[in-house]
């Protein structure tokens, strides 16, 4: 049995958040939804394919606005699959450059499962790459790659976004900054 069976046979569907709409463009054979109504969320769950996308955006917002519409895109598709049944597994996408509400957006997500109280291993899984663009994580450090050149997200212009500025490219020492101290696993 390949993968794509075993899903289906056991009422797995993968759903995609999407915090910005040019991550997407290398996807296909899903549906993309760009808002979370009852009626798309329901036509994408009773769709064929074992996933689909749900474009956020929130790249493009505040951390409150993020907030908001993560709880209510996670609160829409929770309530919808209440007619279908599926065992959910949620990734949330977002950029390669490691710009981006993170950890906000996946703290939202797990508070949402907690509040409907589905059960749920406790674990983010933080795999950054692109790589048909060169974004690249090797050895626990992640780069940018400039023709033959591997250079350091930390030392690129994107770790001096103005909204999700950062200091390192090795991923133990990034999501320690994001997570300000706080303990987590590797």
């Amino acid at each position: 049995m390949n993968i794509k069976e075993l899903l289906k046979a056991s009422r797995f569907k993968m759903i995609a958040l999407d915090d910005d709409p040019t991550g997407i463009q290398t996807v296909h054979g899903c549906l993309l939804l760009t808002d979370w109504s009852e009626e798309n969320v329901q036509r994408a769950f009773q769709d064929e394919a074992d996933f689909f996308y749900v474009l956020t955006n929130t790249r493009a917002m505040t951390a409150a606005q993020a907030a908001e519409v993560m709880r209510s895109a996670m609160q829409a598709i929770l309530r919808a699959n209440q007619d279908f049944n599926y065992r959910l597994i949620f990734v949330s996408r977002s950029d390669s450059t490691l710009r981006g509400h993170f950890p906000l957006e996946t703290n939202v997500m797990h508070e949402c499962l907690e509040a409907c109280g589905i059960d749920r291993l406790p674990l983010t899984v933080f795999a950054p790459a692109f790589i048909e663009v060169g974004r690249l994580s090797i050895d626990g450090v992640h780069y940018l790659k400039d023709g033959d050149k591997l250079i350091p997200v930390n030392e690129t212009e994107f770790a001096r976004d103005n909204v999700f500025a950062y200091h390192h490219a090795n991923l133990q020492d990034y999501i320690a900054e994001k997570l300000d101290g706080k303990a987590f696993a590797y």
